[in-house]
């Protein structure tokens, strides 16, 4: 029991610097400031912590780890602040994290640029590094701009997801999973900065710009993932394999919130 409750506790405050990575990257602002939610899988357990609904100031940016709710996969609260309530899209998460054990973290945002790509008809293809991964696998689109608030549409959206690491919600947002709350949070972010260059290369040359073959996406992530870190002059100095959880842009967030005295979190 202590072991959990310690693990709970190290899980909270993950979810929470999510939720602020979320606002820092630019993802959770203005009228999406309060729109979206992270969550993480207690590992071993039917349980996931996430952020919920009816705080004080429901925006990202102001999430601390105190505010976070436990739950299981069933939807019933285990543990939650007075008078805070599940997500009204908790089915989005809980089928998920059903249908896919791999999964230790889930995050659901309205990204701008993303949700342009979900009306547009277009697929989104890998025309930069960033999401390039996310892109190869395809990326759907979920086609009904609805709340996802019920079993038909939750699982609806875990079938589509199927084994990949990302989906768009049409005229909505999107959704990203990964092993860890930290690697979802960091595909959201991808995913975005992917959607983005994707309209960039449509307005530039047109629904025809040339693609980057297949070929070369494929070598790129592996060597991305498999041979960057063996490289002589990097092996020399210790580099390591370059994982999701701990990039370069989770670490440049997580370290920006934390590094203003704890983000605005501490001022509500």
């Amino acid at each position: 029991m202590k072991k959990e409750a310690s693990l709970i506790r190290e899980l909270k405050e993950k979810v929470a610097l999510a939720c602020r990575v979320l606002a820092a990257s630019g993802i959770c602002t203005g009228v999406t400031a309060a729109v979206g939610h992270a969550s993480a899988r207690i590992p071993g357990t039917n349980k996931i912590i996430i952020k919920g609904r009816g705080y004080p100031h429901d925006s990202l940016q102001y999430m601390r780890p105190q505010d976070q709710i436990v739950i299981d996969l069933d939807c019933h609260v285990v543990s939650a602040p007075k008078a805070i309530a599940p997500p009204g899209e908790i089915k989005l998460y809980t089928h998920i994290y059903k249908t896919r054990p791999d999964v230790g973290g889930i995050v659901h945002a309205h990204p701008r640029f993303a949700t342009v790509m979900s009306v547009i008809d277009k697929p989104m293809t890998a025309v930069c590094h960033e999401g390039a991964y996310m892109a190869s696998l395809g990326v759907p689109v979920y086609d009904d701009m609805n709340l996802i608030s019920t079993d038909e549409t939750g699982s609806g959206v875990a079938e589509l997801l199927g084994d990949r690491a990302a989906l768009l919600l049409k005229a909505h947002g999107a959704v990203t999973v990964g092993k860890s709350v930290e690697q979802a949070t960091v595909n959201m972010i991808d995913l975005e900065e992917q959607a983005k260059m994707n309209l960039y290369c449509l307005a530039a040359g047109g629904p025809d710009f040339p693609r980057v073959p297949e070929r070369e996406v494929r070598e790129f992530i592996e060597f991305r993932r498999e041979k960057l870190h063996r490289l002589p002059w990097l092996k020399k100095y210790g580099f390591t394999q370059l994982l999701e959880e701990s990039s370069w842009t989770w670490k440049h967030y997580s370290h920006l919130v934390q590094s203003e005295g704890g983000s605005k979190a501490k001022k509500i």
